[in-house]
């Protein structure tokens, strides 16, 4: 790696190694995420008031949201834990890994007989990349949550553009959920 990439990676960790860096990621994502519930209740609300036009905010979307969160904790957990132990993300790039090579890496000194500082300066790669991979395992976290629940509100919306109530309604949204049509899926992509 060039020496440009090593500073730049040292750099941008050392950032990343405050915990109020963390703390303010996770805060603001709560935060976020709740926020978008309620502004779906609300237009929601003043769709139902000035009458609601098909593809616009369906009443119950809020609640669709909310059960996407909870419904997405377990897989949220899984993934982050993932991204943590590996630096794998469910392919949304992060703030971080952006096609980015580690460049703290002992690859130029392999096979020069500096078997023992190699291993060294790998360890210490991996210990600076630390701080990058718990917010890149945070960020899979929400981004997780994030998409879980536009899928659910979107399968409402679409279930009920379709002039579907009740128990066809529920069985319409579980199979949007489980199979997701392509605007479904871009949509619950840009939420994330």
């Amino acid at each position: 790696a060039a020496t440009f990439d090593v500073i730049q990676e040292a750099w941008v960790n050392g950032l990343l190694s405050n915990p109020k860096t963390h703390l303010v990621n996770i805060t603001s994502n709560l935060a976020v995420a709740f926020g978008q519930i309620m502004e779906r209740g609300a237009a929601a609300k003043v769709g139902q008031i000035y009458g609601r036009d098909a593809g616009g905010v369906a009443p119950g979307e809020a609640m669709a949201m909310a059960f996407g969160v909870v419904s997405s904790l377990k897989d949220a957990f899984r993934l982050s834990w993932k991204a943590l132990k590996t630096g794998e993300h469910l392919g949304l790039h992060g703030k971080v890994e952006i096609g980015r090579e580690p460049a703290i890496t002992s690859d130029w000194l392999r096979g020069k007989g500096q078997d023992g500082l190699a291993t060294t300066v790998d360890y210490l790669g991996a210990a600076f990349r630390v701080p990058g991979r718990l917010l890149g395992a945070e960020d899979q976290f929400f981004k997780t949550i994030g998409y879980r629940a536009e899928v659910y509100a979107q399968a409402l919306r679409q279930a009920r553009n379709e002039g579907l109530q009740g128990e066809a309604m529920g069985y319409r949204m579980a199979e949007l959920i489980n199979a997701p049509p392509e605007n479904i899926r871009l949509a619950a992509a840009d939420q994330a």
